[in-house]
């Protein structure tokens, strides 16, 4: 399993417990122009969605953010919530 796999299931097991875990197909999502999302978790007292975008540095390429903009924006829309984006870094 490569670092990203890891850091991936190691920060998910960090999400918050009252929120439900949203699995959202890459294949789907690429198919409606926007962009694979790492992790997402949905909050129904508050009726949102979080998108979580997990890296390996501190950075996050522009065209990655429209992608992702793209996928809260579409989801948002799917389920009907507010959407957020949230980058998180390994690098502490």
């Amino acid at each position: 399993m490569g670092k990203g796999k890891i850091f991936e299931a190691d920060y998910s097991l960090r999400l918050p417990l009252d929120q439900i875990t949203i699995l959202i197909s890459a294949t789907v999502m690429r198919s409606r122009g926007a962009g694979q999302v790492d992790l997402a978790t949905y909050d129904p007292k508050a009726k949102n969605l979080t998108l979580y975008e997990l890296k390996s540095s501190n950075r996050i390429s522009f065209k990655q953010y429209r992608r992702l903009r793209s996928s809260a924006l579409l989801l948002g829309v799917w389920l009907n919530c507010s959407a957020q984006i949230k980058v998180i870094s390994n690098k502490s």
